[in-house]
């Protein structure tokens, strides 16, 4: 017998508010460009904690989680932040969880995940970053480490739903610069997204787990960003090549990583979902940046720094991330998920292999990749390829280039490539360029114009895809939450 099921109105009201409530505006005034300018300083105290006043930056708030003491002083000044654009925030506080506060909607409203980002130049002290519920504490969950350079602190929400961000002095006070805030809704399927990598020169885990350990051609490395200095990731998962142990066999050093049934290879290709890029030596304003992301618009920001892959290394140590998958939720027991890879040089004339079954196998050949490439007007020969990039669409997952599969792919710069370049190739069907993000990546797409590197930061050596909640989802998000709220309090009610 069929029932029917009605909501009753203040349900149907309430998940509507949920809903709306899920897309919380971003940041406002985020580069700090608005507000009092130069030479007008602000002033604030309170002899009470939790109190607040604004700042010299429109739409920023001066927050003091600390009862009395000195003031907390704000200026508008110019920055001095590479691609920052003309103003910055200057804060100086002389007591610890002092500083700035925005809030972005009500408390109980906003997505479940969010990332925090902020560029601070702290002079002295340290500073924390934050984001989470307005009315649920929330407090910094990263903090700076140096002094006198600009850094780019990240972090996920600590609190949930996310609404709100703060950037507070911690331990005591300090002087910092901040400029560029974000907060956005977290774009990976979970929070964080297990990440595996390979970087150049392909190294191993110190057992246990928790920092990279030497080299060990065809290892791959999983972490959890945003990762913790005192975590046990990154650790060791599969491991291409097990008999080479050491060294620096070019043969054998893995560049490309990729999952033959990724889930979000075909919304990537329709341009509806996020594209994640590497660029060659991960370059970024400051500090390295393992992946920036491109959404279905346009719009380009950073994923993930270095030291969100591996808090334990300095900037810069990790030297060249040139394999990403993105994979499963961290409750998955199995780690290992990529299955098909490229390795530094295509030298051995296979420039994609398969790892179905425990062993490499020749998925693509070299020569294939060069017939592809030469419908585009590539005029290199087939010693000029070498895959760079990759995204994989095995259809029946057997390991064989045969009907239904598909391949994105970049090559590092040859003939004329810029190494930028993205193609889509289907099984029987002429390559082209992917189309995302509103253009297509052929060799007319400059990526410093887009990304904040230099000119001669061109080649994408490594690509992935990710997605962000459809408000259907949140919508089943929201029916569950509040279901389960209305039990809860009937069981509480009996």
């Amino acid at each position: 017998m069929r029932k029917s099921f009605v909501l009753p109105s203040a349900i149907v009201g309430s998940l509507l508010l949920a809903l709306s409530a899920a897309a919380n505006p971003p940041l406002a005034n985020p580069g700090f460009e608005a507000g009092l300018g130069p030479d007008n300083p602000t002033f604030h105290t309170t002899a009470l904690a939790g109190n607040k006043g604004p700042s010299a930056a429109d739409d920023w708030d001066v927050f003091h989680d600390t009862a009395g003491g000195l003031l907390t002083i704000t200026e508008q000044v110019e920055t001095t932040l590479p691609g920052g654009g003309t103003s910055m925030l200057y804060v100086e506080t002389h007591e610890p969880l002092r500083g700035l506060l925005q809030v972005t909607g009500p408390m109980g409203s906003g997505p479940p995940h969010c990332t925090a980002s902020a560029w601070v130049y702290v002079t002295s002290g340290v500073v924390g970053l934050g984001a989470g519920d307005d009315g649920g504490a929330t407090a910094p969950s990263v903090v700076s480490t140096t002094t006198d350079v600009w850094e780019f602190l990240q972090t996920p929400n600590a609190q949930s739903p996310c609404n709100s961000i703060v950037i507070y002095s911690i331990g005591g006070g300090a002087n910092f610069d901040v400029d560029n805030a974000e907060l956005k809704e977290f774009q990976v399927f979970d929070d964080p997204a297990p990440v595996e990598y390979s970087n150049f020169l392909d190294e191993k885990a110190i057992p246990g787990g928790g920092n990279h350990n030497g080299l060990d051609p065809g290892q791959v490395l999983y972490t959890e960003p945003v990762d913790g200095a005192a975590d046990s990731n990154p650790q060791d998962v599969v491991d291409f090549f097990p008999l080479l142990e050491s060294g620096n066999e070019p043969d054998a050093q893995i560049d490309a990583l990729a999952n033959g049934a990724d889930a979000f290879f075909d919304p990537v290709v329709a341009d509806q979902e996020i594209l994640l890029i590497s660029i060659l030596g991960d370059p970024g304003p400051i500090e390295p940046i393992a992946a920036y992301y491109e959404d279905a618009t346009g719009a380009t920001g950073v994923q993930y720094t270095q030291r969100d892959l591996n808090a334990v290394n300095a900037p810069g140590d990790l030297d060249d991330v040139d394999g990403l998958e993105l994979w499963r939720g961290m409750d998955d027991a199995t780690l290992d998920d990529a299955d098909y890879f490229s390795t530094q040089g295509d030298a051995t004339g296979v420039s994609i292999y398969s790892y179905i079954t425990g062993a490499s196998a020749s998925y693509v050949t070299r020569a294939q990749i060069h017939g592809a490439l030469s419908t585009l007007g590539f005029t290199g020969g087939v010693g000029d390829v070498d895959v760079d990039a990759l995204m994989v669409k095995d259809t029946n997952g057997a390991g064989d280039w045969d009907e239904g599969d598909e391949i994105l792919f970049s090559i590092r710069s040859a003939a004329g490539w810029t190494g930028g370049e993205i193609v889509h190739w289907r099984f029987g069907s002429a390559a082209g360029y992917l189309f995302h993000g509103g253009h297509d990546w052929d060799s007319s797409f400059d990526l410093s114009t887009a990304f904040p590197v230099g000119v001669g930061d061109q080649e994408v050596d490594a690509i992935e895809a990710t997605s962000v909640p459809e408000p259907a989802e949140l919508l089943l998000l929201a029916c569950g939450a509040l279901l389960l709220r209305g039990l809860d309090r009937r069981r509480r009610a009996g």
